[in-house]
């Protein structure tokens, strides 16, 4: 795996992998006290709503697009080595609305015939294995212990420059210091539980990210796992060639679609999409903020760093709205946990 590939998977994650609450910025409900209105009254309420909505849908939609010019425009300087400045990222807050709630209908859903919404499928791991089987003909090779894992995991990290600092840590605050690797989100510690995402391993990555990352860095995953074949022989070699071929075909599959996270994001929700969840290599959100200069970091808003949906649904980064305020955060969560037994078996496994 690329070096700085490893090293961005590694710094993004105090952003994209942290964890929601009950807190969270949700759609507008109404009372559940309220007194139904009638046919005519509800319309008007409707009306008056949907109006003030309408306004700040305007509002958000101009402002998250202009949140997506200023990460490309980023993204392209850094691939230039151009100087990042302050004015390369949007420095107001996000519009929050502030207008009427909905109004309550006049028969509430379920009485009179309607259907009662669904709560959406999220699939767990079993999902990801019988896609990634039926449809690319892939079973992943499994550690023989968690021990295993970490040993592994914890080398990879070493060889690609991080510190026994910075995987412990990012090991923390992604599975709160006691985490397996095939751990998903809402079923670290009850396997009876319901997950909350399909957030997966030491550093909660989405499908997602991995259709994203087979699409843009494929070629390089290839060459890596191309020179590790030529240096064996026998089964073992043919095994990773194996491999090789498999991933080739995630490769073609996931470039049928636009570069572009919405599409690999509609993607990544398909069968096939399902089969490719990996959980050690991420984006290069956290990099960007990380790298930040201090004195910038005072004044650039987190919502710099997310999509509107991801933002608008975490109420960690809504409290701590500037990098500098989401930095001590980040730290303080990482601190509580260093000391549990997950993470100093991964810090025994960093040692060298």
């Amino acid at each position: 795996m690329p070096r700085g590939l490893l090293i961005a998977a590694a710094l993004m994650l105090p952003v994209c992998g942290i964890a929601t609450d009950a807190r969270a910025q949700a759609p507008d409900k109404p009372s559940a006290a309220a007194p139904l209105p009638s046919t005519a009254e509800y319309q008007s309420k409707l009306a008056t709503y949907t109006k003030a909505r309408q306004k700040f849908d305007d509002e958000a939609a101009a402002y998250w697009g202009a949140v997506t010019q200023k990460r490309r425009q980023r993204n392209a300087k850094r691939r230039d080595h151009e100087e990042i400045r302050l004015d390369d990222y949007v420095l107001t807050q996000p519009p929050v609305y502030v207008g009427p709630p909905p109004p309550s209908p006049p028969s509430p859903a379920g009485k009179d015939g309607a259907e009662t919404p669904t709560r959406k499928y999220i699939p767990v791991v079993a999902d990801f294995l019988k896609s990634a089987q039926e449809h690319f003909g892939f079973a992943p090779q499994w550690p023989r212990s968690e021990l295993e894992f970490k040993r592994a995991y914890a080398k990879l990290a070493l060889d690609a420059g991080l510190t026994k600092e910075h995987i412990v840590r990012i090991y923390v605050f992604e599975t709160g210091g006691n985490g397996t690797y095939d751990a998903q989100a809402g079923l670290e510690y009850s396997p009876r539980g319901r997950a909350i995402s399909p957030a997966l391993g030491y550093n909660q990555l989405l499908n997602t990210n991995s259709v994203e990352l087979v699409a843009e860095q494929g070629d390089a995953f290839v060459a890596v796992l191309n020179a590790r074949a030529a240096a064996l022989d026998g089964e073992a070699r043919q095994a990773l060639e194996r491999k090789v071929d498999v991933l080739r075909r995630m490769m073609k599959f996931c470039r049928t679609v636009p570069d572009d996270w919405n599409a690999h994001d509609a993607l990544a929700n398909t069968p096939p999409g399902l089969g490719q969840m990996m959980n050690l290599t991420g984006d290069g959100n956290g990099l960007d903020i990380v790298t930040m200069p201090a004195a910038m970091r005072e004044r650039v808003p987190t919502a710099n760093f997310f999509l509107r949906a991801g933002y608008e649904r975490n109420p960690v980064v809504i409290r701590n709205n500037v990098v500098a305020k989401l930095m001590a955060a980040t730290d303080a969560t990482m601190d509580r946990g260093m000391n549990l037994p997950g993470a100093r078996e991964l810090a025994a496994a960093a040692t060298r």
